[in-house]
């Protein structure tokens, strides 16, 4: 009977050291999935933004196509008059057009990548000026 409570006290429990092991483990697993998350979310922030940029190209083809002079729009309120739905703080925004035949648009993430099209659909972000 004296063994049988001598093994039932000894086996109460964790040790230290298993204790540290598992603390080891999960702080390994967690300094490999932390920066993953990450890198997952600027991916996701940047796909927000190249969408964005897209849609606003097709809403300057629209509002060309609908405006009474034939002109690209010069502002992006315009560009919500003909159909385009923000995405992003006003800011993360840009809109440019020069003698109704041309226009560039640039969409700035969150994760500060800056994407832009043209009319013939070039990438050049060179012309892209965003209010801060």
């Amino acid at each position: 009977m004296r063994k049988h409570m001598v093994k039932a006290r000894q086996s109460k429990g964790f040790t230290l050291i298993e204790l540290l092991v598992v603390v080891v483990i999960i702080g390994v697993l967690a300094a490999i999935a932390i920066p993953t998350f990450f890198s997952q979310q600027a991916g996701a922030q940047d796909a927000v933004a190249e969408s964005d940029v897209r849609n606003m190209a097709t809403a300057q083809k629209v509002y060309k196509a609908t405006d009474d002079n034939g002109e690209y729009a010069d502002d992006v309120e315009d560009l919500e008059d003909a159909g385009f739905v923000r995405s992003l703080p006003e800011s993360s925004y840009d809109v440019s057009a020069t003698d109704g035949d041309t226009f560039q648009v640039c969409v700035k993430s969150e994760s500060d990548t800056v994407f832009a099209l043209d009319q013939d659909g070039g990438d050049n972000t060179e012309g892209c000026n965003f209010a801060e």
